[in-house]
């Protein structure tokens, strides 16, 4: 008895752990979203200068102009 509520608890989890990951979102989200996957927009100022910390932080000052370079190489 013990074991067999123990798989049925266990199915129950898992059941609502795969019901949790999952999004759902609108034809049209759908649409906007492969729109922006496709033709992502020019990134802002925010964006660049988050961009430029993170790679002086990673690569140290010296390395800045290469990872500016990395960066126009993977648009």
């Amino acid at each position: 008895m013990n074991n067999f509520v123990v798989q049925a608890a266990l199915k129950e989890a898992h059941r609502v752990i795969d019901r949790e990951k999952a999004i759902h979102i609108s034809k049209d989200d759908a649409a906007m979203l492969l729109e922006l996957l496709d033709n992502p927009p020019a990134p802002n100022a925010a964006l660049t200068r988050a961009f430029e910390r993170y790679m002086k932080e990673k690569y140290g000052e010296e390395n800045r102009s290469a990872g500016q370079d990395a960066r126009h190489e993977s648009v």
